[in-house]
């Protein structure tokens, strides 16, 4: 209840940030109804999946008869080996897949968290006191210019990181 609240533009910049911070969550409510309207899109893909994957049964066992017809090699054997390679086309296809959708929703989830982390660093960088921003782990860099020290711009400030995005 004794929250400080920042004077002048520092209000502005918060309510600004706040706004953006309201802005980011509705994009992300957004984000969620889209994918339920996708529910539809996806019976109708599902029914013509399994109408590709009867097709391309049928499509395995013609070429097991062409070879058993053409080589004169046993039936089994002919049905077996198409089958395989069938096998080895849908493992492919499914691990391409996978490792698309993996990269995906990893990409995306490094996006809204660095957001939300710098959203809120900013918040708390804008609505706090001095001596809160002095004990922050983000230096300032024009300290020397305001306790009247030199001039010259600082060589020693080192930022740390809040952030696994860059890994050292």
């Amino acid at each position: 209840m004794n929250e400080k609240k920042p004077a002048g533009i520092g209000h502005v910049v918060s309510d600004v940030i706040t706004l953006f911070e309201l802005q980011f969550q509705l994009a992300s409510i957004d984000a969620m109804n889209a994918k339920g309207k996708l529910v539809q899109g996806i019976i109708v893909g599902a029914t013509s999946l399994s109408l590709v994957l009867a097709a391309f049964t049928t499509v395995l066992f013609s070429t097991a008869y062409m070879i058993h017809e053409h080589y004169e090699r046993t039936l089994g054997s002919c049905l077996l080996a198409v089958s395989v390679g069938g096998l080895v086309i849908a493992a492919i296809a499914m691990w391409m897949a996978l490792r698309s959708l993996r990269s995906a929703n990893a990409a995306m989830s490094v996006t809204k968290k660095e957001l939300s982390e710098n959203l809120h660093w900013l918040k708390a960088s804008l609505t706090a006191s001095d001596d809160a921003l002095k004990s922050s782990t983000r230096p300032d860099p024009l300290t020397p210019f305001r306790t009247g020290g030199s001039s010259e711009p600082r060589t020693d400030v080192s930022f740390e990181r809040t952030s696994s995005l860059f890994p050292r």
